[in-house]
């Protein structure tokens, strides 16, 4: 008897471990054993969320305020849910809310600070991000905020400080290290920016705009070779940038790589077409160098027609048409 009872409950746990695989299903089961778990609902919008179903998953955090109208965590979760669909007022509203009710959460400050630099309050954006960072020291999310904001400042000095600030929190904080590296740009100090980059690619190998800005510190320093490395793997990451695109162009005309450096300016072209006349001006060099002018002066007219303020193209056309002119029978492999 004793035995067939625990072939039993050993069924039974088999059976509710497959019934609870998905954490939406669970939460919802225990919704319908008891309606009014603000928990359950807070869960459950959150899993619901992370599925994609943010509508889904709105009702859920209202019930949850409903239930429970004193805790934090139901009006930060609507709060973060505005703030996602851009509606910041509301994302606004909902997270001033949430502090009132838990003053002390770093979560909450970083939340509004965040909706507040989207409004472009950034005084008191900043005043909610030092909140966060005084109350929760060790980690890196309010400094990365504050660096960014001095980002919107122009002040990349003062955001190199913060993000330093954010990396000893966290020296595998991705955003930071990314973000750090465009500061250091913006002062001229590539050699730095290439070092943040080289480490956020080896932690994030899969993210495409760390490796972008990785070919584009790399071709700055003159680093040819490697930029173009670094930028065919953020184009296989990311095929529909045309920025990386007609970057990893520049750096492939600049090993010689001709006919594939052509290639990636068409691309750029095909997918911002307000790239047009830089791309087919840099298709126009990349056939003048190639021996192919006639190739080249109808790529440049063809640019010039896209952009016709381009004074260098306009006036390198007007001396290959004057070469032409007084050469009518020079050789041409057009």
């Amino acid at each position: 008897m004793v035995l067939g009872l625990v072939l039993l409950l050993a069924v039974r746990c088999q059976f509710q471990l497959r019934h609870w695989a998905s954490s939406t299903s669970l939460y919802v089961h225990m919704i319908e054993v008891n309606p009014r778990s603000s928990i359950a609902h807070s869960n459950l919008g959150l899993e619901l969320w992370r599925d994609g179903a943010l509508a889904k998953a709105l009702s859920h955090f209202r019930e949850a305020i409903k239930l429970a109208p004193f805790d934090s965590s139901g009006y930060g979760n609507f709060g973060a849910a505005m703030q996602k669909m851009r509606r910041f007022g509301r994302a606004e509203a909902y997270l001033t809310s949430a502090l009132q009710l838990t003053p002390d959460s770093a979560l909450y400050h970083n939340g509004l600070g965040s909706v507040l630099a989207a409004q472009g309050l950034a005084a008191r954006a900043e005043t909610h991000f030092r909140a966060a960072a005084r109350f929760a020291p060790e980690a890196p999310e309010a400094h990365y905020n504050l660096g960014n904001l001095e980002l919107t400042r122009d002040r990349p000095a003062e955001a190199v400080v913060h993000f330093q600030r954010a990396l000893a929190a966290d020296p595998e904080y991705v955003p930071g290290l990314v973000k750090a590296g465009k500061s250091y740009g913006m002062l001229g100090q590539w050699d730095q920016a290439a070092k943040v980059y080289e480490k956020a690619v080896a932690l994030a190998p899969d993210d495409a705009m760390a490796w972008y800005n990785l070919g584009n510190a790399r071709l700055q320093l003159g680093y040819a070779r490697g930029a173009a490395a670094a930028y065919e793997r953020a184009v296989a990451l990311e095929p529909a940038s045309a920025e990386t695109r007609s970057n990893y162009g520049q750096a492939l005309l600049r090993v010689g790589r001709l006919d594939e450096a052509f290639a990636q300016y068409g691309e750029a072209r095909k997918l911002n077409p307000r790239l047009s006349g830089m791309s087919l001006a840099q298709q126009g060099m990349i056939r003048l160098r190639q021996g192919r002018k006639k190739a080249a002066m109808k790529l440049l007219r063809q640019a010039l027609e896209n952009n016709p303020d381009r004074k260098p193209v306009e006036e390198l056309l007007r001396q290959l048409e004057g070469e032409t002119q007084a050469t009518p029978n020079a050789g041409s492999r057009d």
